[in-house]
């Protein structure tokens, strides 16, 4: 067998008078009548925790979904959709804005879309171009 070297039985004395420390300590603790003391997190508390942590955070944070169900009471509750768009344009003052809907038959999705036109006005290459912003 090979001799150890200094600084490996110095380690091992070091481990060995610290588990016998560890050992006193429970022992006196025992005899005293002290619950012993839990070292550090186990997997699952940590675990736990960041569950929690994360039930939190989605409780917390606003429900940012854009298609959510109408809720049902018993009675139709007015929607955009539902309104007369007469009566909403005549109350309103005349807006640049246009609308406009196209559907993908291939794929069965339909796109919405709103234009507006600019009032600026800026230069290109000598040439005046109002901007359309989408």
């Amino acid at each position: 067998m090979k001799e150890e070297s200094d600084a490996a039985r110095m380690l091992r004395k070091q481990r060995e008078w610290q588990a016998n420390k560890r050992a006193e300590e429970r022992d006196a603790a025992a005899a005293a009548g002290v619950p012993l003391k839990k070292r550090g997190w186990r997997w699952w508390q940590i675990a736990l925790a960041i569950i929690v942590g994360l039930m939190v955070l989605g409780a917390l944070l606003p429900d940012t979904s854009k298609d959510k169900p109408a809720a049902s009471s018993g009675s139709e509750a007015a929607t955009p959709e539902s309104t007369d768009k007469d009566a909403v344009s005549a109350a309103s003052p005349p807006s640049k804005w246009t609308y406009g809907n196209s559907k993908d038959e291939m794929r069965g999705t339909e796109s919405r879309q709103a234009n507006i036109t600019s009032e600026n006005q800026i230069k290109l290459d000598s040439r005046t171009v109002s901007r359309v912003a989408r």
